[in-house]
């Protein structure tokens, strides 16, 4: 359809590492000429995030709702075209050659635009970039990102997901601030708000919350009582878990 295979491939390339090849990779940490800069700690770190295999799910899940669920296929290319491009350069940052990144404006624009797209009227968009941001790892989103928690159902039959996804990003983030609303967020009637909720509660590691966690262990959707046991495990809280199945052997 579009660009997306390519992207998926890019990012595998990113996120895999590369076991049978001969040829030794240089590490993006290595570099000396540019880790004196601020801008290539950023980069750093941001590749760093991306390689991680904790997040390659997310991103793969985040492409797939981008690629199959937009209303705008116009904006999506643009969406698609751009992240196309900045993988292009990340990919030959990390063999040594920056120029191409440095003339998209570095890691910073990206960020800055991944921010733009919060607000654009596609909701896949919006859950895609809040998704990266959080993989990002770039706490000074998270304000924004939020915003999205306080977005109204719609009237349509197309149900919102945003929501959830920005819980999941801002629980990514440690932004353990907005935990009050994520937490609201469990008792949602959206499966979507449910499910990130947990998730997000779940990345964030706080115990406090995993009673609560503990009661989607029974909800009626599959995908959100998954959530929920992940997310406890995350919580170092799966004695609630066995406890939950217990319950249900008696």
């Amino acid at each position: 359809m579009r660009n997306w295979i390519l992207i998926t491939l890019y990012i595998s390339s990113i996120t895999i590492p590369e076991m049978s090849k001969p040829v030794v990779r240089p590490s993006i940490i290595s570099h000396n000429i540019h880790s004196q800069s601020e801008d290539a700690q950023e980069t750093d770190k941001f590749m760093t995030r991306l390689r991680d295999v904790k997040f390659s799910g997310l991103i793969e899940s985040s492409m797939w709702t981008l690629t199959h669920d937009y209303k705008d296929s116009k904006q999506v290319d643009v969406v698609l075209n751009t992240v196309m491009r900045y993988l292009e350069a990340f990919t030959k940052y990390e063999q040594g050659d920056g120029s191409s990144l440095k003339q998209l404006g570095g890691t910073k624009q990206l960020k800055g635009q991944l921010a733009i797209w919060l607000n654009d009227n596609d909701q896949a968009v919006r859950a895609f970039a809040a998704t990266m941001l959080g993989i990002s790892g770039d706490h000074t989103y998270a304000p924004q990102i939020a915003k999205l928690l306080l977005k109204k159902e719609q009237t349509s039959d197309h149900i919102l997901y945003d929501r959830g996804r920005a819980a999941l990003a801002l629980g990514i983030l440690q932004a353990k601030e907005y935990s009050k609303e994520i937490v609201m967020l469990l008792s949602s009637t959206n499966e979507f708000d449910r499910s990130g909720a947990a998730q997000g509660l779940g990345w964030m590691g706080n115990k406090e919350h995993a009673k609560a966690v503990a009661q989607l262990l029974n909800d009626g959707d599959e995908n959100v009582r998954a959530a929920a046991k992940y997310a406890l495990e995350m919580m170092g809280a799966s004695e609630l878990i066995k406890d939950k199945n217990e319950e249900e052997d008696l």
